[in-house]
């Protein structure tokens, strides 16, 4: 009955950590046409949002809002490879209701709009 109780011990170990992180990122795949909350996403590792998002900071080196965006631009490049898509197709895919506000995030992450991301068939040159 011993073991039972040390998993709910607040120190987690470097496997569980990984557990929690890669529970989390399957999540945010899953759901990455959603807005989700830290709340939401809290309860499906069963943390509170604090303790969820700095062991996720501790395994990934980044935010959790910091990867759902970067996972969110990645499908974006995806689906822009699609002439048939518009781009605002692909804003609402990827979870975003205001196109200007997805091509705003897509340029500071990407570095280039996603028109000219189309135009230049998903490269670019710095």
């Amino acid at each position: 009955a011993s073991t039972h109780i040390k998993n709910f011990s607040p120190s987690f170990s470097h496997n569980q950590q990984d557990v929690v992180s890669s529970t989390i990122v399957r999540y945010l795949r899953d759901n990455y046409n959603k807005a989700l909350s830290l709340k939401e996403i809290a309860t499906q590792v069963y943390l509170s949002e604090r303790h969820m998002s700095r062991i996720f900071k501790e395994t990934t080196g980044m935010s959790i809002k910091q990867y759902a965006t970067q996972l969110k631009m990645d499908i974006a490049k995806q689906l822009l490879l699609n002439p048939e898509v518009s781009i605002s197709e692909v804003a609402y895919e990827t979870g975003y209701h205001d196109v200007r506000h997805f091509s705003t995030v897509f340029r500071q992450l990407v570095g280039v709009s996603p028109t000219r991301y189309r135009e230049q068939g998903g490269t670019h040159f710095l």
